[in-house]
């Protein structure tokens, strides 16, 4: 990997629109503008870090749309909605669950080991980042 810095935007990232994500329901939009998702496998990304970080994902969420629950061993992630409102239901390792609620400018992070469901519960598109980062470094990061 070069040691460089990079900038990206929406336009020039990958982008994938689908509906029933993680088998949720509805219309979602993911680009991967930084790193690579390695739950995406249609989408390379890129090596874009040189730490643990994995992927800065702009995602739209459709109204009434919902990205289902989906494992994160070993890693951390985080929600910053930018547009919108959401509702993340998170299970965590000792089998309990949490809810939360966020709405612009907030922010929701789940810890590792856990899994979690991301639902849109406003009015018109839920547009979030989802910010990622492993606990141990993946092999791939410096391919």
């Amino acid at each position: 990997m070069k040691n460089q810095n990079v900038k990206r935007g929406l336009k020039e990232a990958e982008m994938l629109s689908g509906e029933d994500f993680a088998g949720g329901k509805g219309h979602m939009d993911v680009a991967v503008i930084l790193g690579r998702d390695p739950d995406i496998e249609s989408i390379k990304g890129n090596n874009d870090f040189q730490s643990n970080m994995l992927f800065c994902n702009w995602c739209s969420l459709a109204e009434g749309a919902i990205c289902g629950s989906h494992p994160h061993g070993t890693n951390e992630e985080y929600y910053y909605v930018m547009e919108g409102k959401g509702r993340m239901v998170i299970k965590n390792p000792d089998g309990t669950e949490e809810t939360y609620e966020a709405g612009p400018n907030e922010a929701i992070l789940m810890r590792s080991g856990g899994s979690h469901s991301f639902e849109n519960i406003g009015k018109g598109d839920c547009i979030f980042l989802a910010i990622c980062a492993g606990l141990t470094p993946r092999q791939w990061i410096n391919e």
